[in-house]
């Protein structure tokens, strides 16, 4: 016999020819096949072994059965979300429920990156070797993260993510799932957003991570005037290459802008220097197609330094 509050069966996860139960949040009920869940996970599994208690004013099937049963069927409870099993169930599942990595882009990127985070979260938990593989997967699609030699052609951090709350996201999930290769172009982003008060005011961030975030830009700015000093496009003599100032080589920049703009994101700027130099620079220089490689060593320079830069 049900009580309040009454149960309410999960749509897409509750079939009613099922011989398990799982019910969470005290009331979502998931009625799926036991072979199947096994199956999948080692941990569900050895659950299913052992008998669940009844809750208050449960049935069972007979006095001495320490088992509980709903219309009897075997209950299990959990204390996850109801949201997060039912993304787990979506992706171990495939051949009940039709789920694709296009319908969850389509929720967009905060509800995708929340929906990976359970997932991954919970197949460990369960120990669900194809869930944690599926949820990698789809990470490393949405967040490509290029090798040093592939900075001249593709994605770098700045393009990365579309949002501090995006950012942010990913330094959460990295941090909880052990997957710290995409703390640094986390981190990266977020110290080249204008909005940096931001983060602070709506603690997007733990205070620990806020003092790394700062603490490395600081060193990051540093480490690109030391390198940027000792390059001639910046208004810098080096040797006997040309004039060495800004004003000769740019057609329509100052210093100030030029430096501006490089330390506010310089893997953004190198990449727009390299690829716009034949148009922006002055003609004639000796030493032209050599400060055009030096765009991209330096580039190179900084993204290898950026886990360095937050003690990552």
């Amino acid at each position: 016999m049900e009580v309040d509050p009454p149960y309410e069966n999960h749509p897409a996860h509750y079939f009613q020819d099922g011989n398990i139960m799982f019910v969470l949040e005290g009331r979502i009920r998931f009625k799926l096949y036991r072979g199947i869940v096994a199956r999948y996970s080692e941990v569900l599994a050895n659950m299913l072994d052992i008998p669940q208690p009844a809750a208050r004013g449960e049935g069972q099937l007979a006095s001495t059965d320490p088992q509980e049963y709903i219309d009897g069927v075997p209950v299990v409870r959990l204390t996850d979300e109801a949201e997060s099993f039912a993304a787990l169930l979506d992706i171990i599942l495939p051949p009940i429920t039709e789920h694709s990595y296009e319908e969850l882009e389509e929720c967009g990127t905060i509800k995708l990156l929340d929906r990976i985070g359970s997932i991954l979260e919970l197949s460990r938990k369960y120990i669900v070797p194809s869930a944690e593989a599926w949820a990698k997967r789809a990470l490393k699609r949405k967040f490509p993260i290029p090798l040093v030699e592939e900075l001249k052609t593709s994605d770098t951090p700045e393009s990365m993510f579309a949002s501090s709350e995006e950012a942010a996201k990913m330094i959460h999930i990295a941090r909880a799932q052990d997957l710290l290769h995409y703390l640094p172009p986390a981190f990266y982003f977020l110290a080249t957003r204008p909005e940096l008060d931001t983060i602070l005011e709506k603690q997007l961030l733990s205070p620990a991570d806020c003092a790394r975030l700062f603490k490395g830009r600081v060193k990051m700015i540093n480490a690109v005037i030391e390198i940027a000093s000792n390059r001639p496009e910046n208004g810098t003599k080096v040797g006997n290459c040309c004039s060495g100032y800004t004003e000769s080589w740019w057609k329509h920049w100052s210093a100030y802008d030029l430096w501006k703009d490089l330390l506010n994101n310089p893997l953004k700027e190198l990449k727009w220097r390299y690829d716009n130099w034949e148009s922006v620079r002055r003609k004639g220089y000796c030493c032209s197609d050599v400060v055009r490689s030096g765009f991209e060593e330096d580039r190179k320079e900084v993204y290898r330094r950026i886990g360095d830069f937050f003690d990552l």
